[in-house]
């Protein structure tokens, strides 16, 4: 999630996330899509909490659970998102962590550049602060930057950096950078680039220029249009994405897809956009071209109930081969 501003008289937060569904032919990426947009004229807690209420009433417990959230430092969202979606995880964008750090060393306590950079590489480098490690090597690598902020501060005359990294930068980086980390949620340097490329995406389409409130909803309405039948044309193996893996049982052949009446395939159509990626019973190959089914029971024994990991092998008894003979 991230604000964008100048669209009109009111503020749009678009929300992106990545369609498992299907993947882009050229990188083999999934692609970003837009999800739900938040169209406002406050930027309170309150006005996110309603918009949040909305997302979090069309998800269950379980995608509730496995939900991860970014934004940048904006309060608002933090507290929103506390609030409206329990059990999920809120990462923090780490290059406006990075900037806002900066900003710090250099408007407020006055490091100069070469200071400021040492201690942003200890921080935010490929062996940094945030980058996933064991505890120790953690908190070694916590004991040094914490020696050179002192070292730092200690030539510079009144306001110091190591209690703004104590007091807030430290605890905003382990909760929202290095344990959705460790816990394998987001990579260590992960951006809200995909945001600020959606609000690119809202500014082009209004040509750089402030637009009425019922003109720009017309706009979005035809960019999530045209987005989700780019989408869609995978079914028929066309256009710029394929289908991915889990959805292939959704493929249907070019030709029977022409035969097909309008009301089969918007039916279609219908099943593969609500598809939450539930396994299927039959396995596809890369390409599509071959299916093998799924059997549950393949490896059991005949009539073994067990599952087969928990199934011991057994000797029938020498009374119940003899019951059986009789």
């Amino acid at each position: 999630m991230d604000k964008t501003y100048n669209l009109g008289d009111f503020h749009v937060t678009p929300t992106v996330f990545k369609d498992l569904s299907v993947k882009k032919r050229s990188t083999d990426d999934h692609p970003i899509v837009f999800g739900p947009t938040f169209i406002h004229t406050n930027s309170s807690t309150k006005a996110y909490s309603a918009f949040l209420h909305d997302v979090a009433d069309n998800l269950t417990d379980k995608q509730l659970q496995l939900l991860t959230i970014g934004t940048d430092e904006e309060l608002a969202f933090k507290t929103a998102i506390k609030r409206c979606l329990p059990g999920s995880t809120h990462v923090l964008c780490t290059r406006h962590l990075k900037q806002n750090a900066n900003r710090h060393m250099e408007d407020i306590v006055g490091f100069p550049l070469n200071d400021r950079q040492e201690i942003l590489d200890l921080m935010f480098s490929s062996n940094g602060l945030v980058q996933k490690t064991d505890v120790d090597t953690h908190q070694q690598r916590l004991n040094q930057l914490r020696a050179v902020i002192d070292d730092k501060d200690s030539t510079v005359c009144e306001k110091t950096f190591r209690s703004y990294f104590d007091t807030r930068l430290y605890p905003m980086l382990k909760e929202h950078v290095i344990d959705p980390v460790n816990e394998g949620k987001i990579k260590s340097t992960w951006t809200n680039n995909n945001s600020e490329s959606a609000n690119h995406i809202l500014k082009s389409a209004t040509k750089w220029k402030l637009a009425e409130l019922p003109k720009f909803v017309k706009l979005l309405h035809q960019l999530v249009t045209s987005e989700q039948e780019e989408r869609c044309r995978s079914l028929r193996n066309m256009g710029n994405y394929r289908l991915s893996e889990r959805y292939l049982h959704h493929l249907v052949d070019f030709d029977y897809w022409g035969r097909m009446t309008e009301e089969q395939r918007d039916k279609k159509t219908k099943r593969f956009l609500t598809d939450c990626g539930k396994d299927h019973p039959n396995m596809y190959s890369i390409d599509g071209r071959r299916t093998a089914t799924r059997t549950p029971s393949a490896g059991r024994k005949p009539n073994q109930i067990r599952r087969k990991r928990a199934e011991r092998s057994r000797t029938p008894s020498k009374t119940l081969s003899a019951k059986r003979k009789l």
